[in-house]
């Protein structure tokens, strides 16, 4: 749908990013930057990138 959910710890939704351009091919997302708090989206029709910058934080990977 050419959008990113970001939910809480139980899965409720927290709020609704909508893709910076006309397609609807977001393929992926992850949290990175100062204070993990940049959000990166993928979008596999346009073939770019985007970046959102969020309040809040994101979720850290338990890779050891």
């Amino acid at each position: 749908m050419g959008s990113i959910y970001v939910v809480d710890a139980s899965g409720i939704p927290q709020a609704w990013i909508v893709s910076g351009t006309d397609a609807i091919n977001s393929t992926n997302c992850c949290f990175d930057g100062p204070g993990n708090k940049s959000l990166y989206i993928t979008d596999s029709m346009e073939g770019n990138v985007q970046k959102v910058e969020r309040h809040c934080v994101g979720a850290k990977s338990e890779r050891s």
